[in-house]
């Protein structure tokens, strides 16, 4: 089973458990609220600032990491256009994930790589939110009204994935590096689980109790 093989299999729970959330629900279904809407993109700014920063800053995310991957300006552009507040606290979950970027920014920067599959992949699905997202908060499904971060390069977005996947899986990387960016995949991913889940789709905040630490240890074990 090659690098990408194992990554999507370790992530595919994952995807399920994110797309059942109510947040990702009221998304897909058009009803979200825009103080929700804002409130997550507050919190994918905290995290595409920390990844990207790292990104660029990593050795062997050179050949990997393209400009036109960065996605902060996108995400700054649509908390304008909406009325969102930068400013705002992360929520916990957004604080561990941002941590845990940090701290492989230090100490194995490759892993890096993982957290960029995730968001990379997820601008695949988040082409057909732009409709849904367009309804619920009463913007034009055009650049420039709070939605830059689904609908930017759009037209090459599925080449540009392909070309991703093939540059990672092509990277000479050792046995204990693709264990290691399988992994930094399957805990981003869990980490964006728990900042949806931490978002109510109406405005405020969820009353449930935080979602448990994910243990990647078992899928990486079934992906071997």
């Amino acid at each position: 089973m090659d690098l990408i093989q194992r990554i999507h299999q370790v992530l595919q729970p994952l995807h399920q458990a994110i797309e059942a959330l109510p947040l990702s629900q009221a998304i897909v279904q058009g009803r979200v609220s825009r103080p929700a809407y804002c409130r997550l993109l507050e919190q994918l700014l905290s995290v595409h600032a920390t990844l990207e920063e790292g990104l660029f800053l990593s050795p062997w995310a050179r050949d990997l990491f393209r400009p036109n991957m960065a996605r902060v300006g996108a995400l700054e552009n649509d908390l304008a256009a909406l009325g969102g507040a930068a400013a705002e606290p992360p929520l916990p979950p957004t604080e561990q994930l941002v941590r845990t970027l940090v701290s492989w920014r230090w100490s194995a920067s490759w892993r890096l790589l993982g957290a960029l599959y995730v968001v990379e992949g997820s601008r695949l699905g988040s082409m057909v939110l732009v409709r849904p997202l367009s309804e619920a908060l009463g913007v034009p499904p055009e650049l420039g009204h709070g939605l830059d971060y689904h609908l930017e390069g759009m037209t090459n977005r599925p080449l540009a994935w392909r070309k991703f996947k093939s540059a990672l899986a092509a990277f000479p990387w050792s046995a204990a590096q693709e264990s290691d960016i399988t992994a930094a995949a399957a805990e981003t991913m869990a980490g964006l689980v728990r900042i949806y889940a931490a978002i109510e789709p109406q405005g405020g905040m969820m009353l449930a109790p935080p979602l448990p630490e994910f243990d990647p240890a078992p899928a990486l074990t079934a992906a071997r």
